[in-house]
């Protein structure tokens, strides 16, 4: 199976530019006294491919979330053969009792303090490129909507990475919460994303 173009549908689809996850450096830990002691170090720690992930699986689950069972099973029969084994697999994707697929969003089980993908479920460097490229292979499937503005996928985290690049956090909770506010249009996001930028439809 190939992958195929899906109609959008609910208020979010899904898209991203692919980035090699290889050996990456992540955040330290999410706990409330965290801190880093230079801007620098922080940047050399939340990695590129952190934020784009983690906007890549938010987005997965708005769309998954939002339309009819029979919507949330054309999506997913439309994936790239092989990409739903290796989803379900690492427990991005579930199965529910109603037959519709889920996404859980647990940032803490996907992100060790090492840096890791996950630290509950054993994953290699090699199966780690195969879930991105998954994910990315689902968001090239679908227009998304943000903001009330359509765009590609592609462009959707383009835009994300782009107009979130300048932001420092001292903690990693910080970051998962600016992805959020990005995927619902929340907070300051909602005039920044209308904002022309050269890469719009």
């Amino acid at each position: 199976m190939t992958a195929v173009r899906m109609p959008m549908f609910g208020i979010l689809a899904f898209g991203v530019v692919f980035i090699s996850a290889g050996c990456m450096s992540v955040p330290h830990g999410d706990d409330a006294d965290s801190k880093v002691d230079t801007e620098a170090s922080l940047a050399e720690n939340v990695a590129v491919e952190w934020k784009a992930r983690q906007v890549r699986v938010q987005i997965m689950k708005s769309l998954l979330d939002s339309g009819s069972v029979e919507e949330n099973r054309e999506a997913v029969n439309g994936m790239v053969d092989g990409d739903l084994p290796i989803l379900m697999g690492i427990g991005i994707i579930d199965e529910n009792g109603d037959g519709r697929y889920v996404v859980e969003v647990n940032h803490d089980k996907w992100n060790d303090i090492d840096g890791n993908w996950t630290k509950d479920l054993d994953i290699s460097a090699n199966s780690l490129d195969s879930v991105d490229q998954a994910l990315v292979n689902f968001s090239r499937m679908n227009d998304i909507k943000i903001c009330s503005k359509e765009m590609s996928g592609y462009q959707a985290v383009e835009k994300y990475l782009k107009l979130s690049s300048e932001n420092r956090y001292s903690k990693f909770s910080d970051y998962r919460k600016e992805v959020d506010d990005y995927v619902h249009c929340a907070g300051e996001w909602a005039e920044l994303v209308q904002v022309p930028d050269g890469s719009g439809p």
